[in-house]
């Protein structure tokens, strides 16, 4: 796997990563490099323009101060809650979701499946992961019309649709979610 220690070791001077994609942390951008090249873009003319301002600094400072306590990782940081969730309970809050699902009006199928989770993808890699999934056919609807009734719901559900089946993935569910998610299942 290709990490930012390796790029630099391997010769790069600068690298530009994103915070919430690298850290789990606040959207901002973090250089990474040569001090030489870093210094320069920090007096390059459009440096104000592209700081983070004061909220990203502080958010950014607290995430990465949490990183420190490898322990509190896994419990503060909202992506890796998602990604350490134990297959058994991604499991179990699959089957039952599923159940109060299918019992609505909205939809004639709601069966759990095991399944592939993508964390994160981008044209040289992909990581995955084994996540639980619910695949749900509406009753009364297009299966586009069902999914911008879901996209209309407060919260909005955002789904992925394959071979006229839409999936939803509890790997990027919060235990928190279920009830509201359920809800908006059985008034989409």
């Amino acid at each position: 796997m290709c990490t930012l220690s390796s790029r630099l070791q391997a010769g790069a001077n600068l690298i530009v990563c994103d915070g919430a994609g690298l850290l789990g942390g606040p959207g901002c951008g973090i250089l990474l490099g040569h001090e030489k090249q870093v210094e320069a873009l920090r007096h390059h003319a459009w440096a104000d323009s592209a700081a983070a301002d004061a909220l990203q600094l502080v958010a950014l400072i607290a995430t990465l101060a949490v990183y420190r306590r490898p322990d509190q990782v896994a419990h503060q940081i909202p992506v890796w809650q998602l990604l350490s969730t134990p297959q058994d309970n991604l499991k179990q809050r699959c089957h039952r979701m599923a159940t109060l699902i299918a019992e609505g009006p909205s939809v004639s199928e709601a069966v759990p499946i095991s399944a592939q989770s993508t964390w994160f993808a981008s044209d040289s890699m992909q990581l995955a992961g084994p996540a639980w999934a619910i695949q749900l056919k509406p009753a009364n609807l297009t299966i586009e019309h069902f999914v911008r009734n879901l996209e209309k719901t407060l919260p909005r559900v955002v789904v992925r649709v394959e071979d006229d089946v839409v999936w939803i993935d509890l790997r990027s569910v919060f235990p928190r979610w279920d009830q509201p998610l359920i809800e908006a299942f059985l008034n989409a």
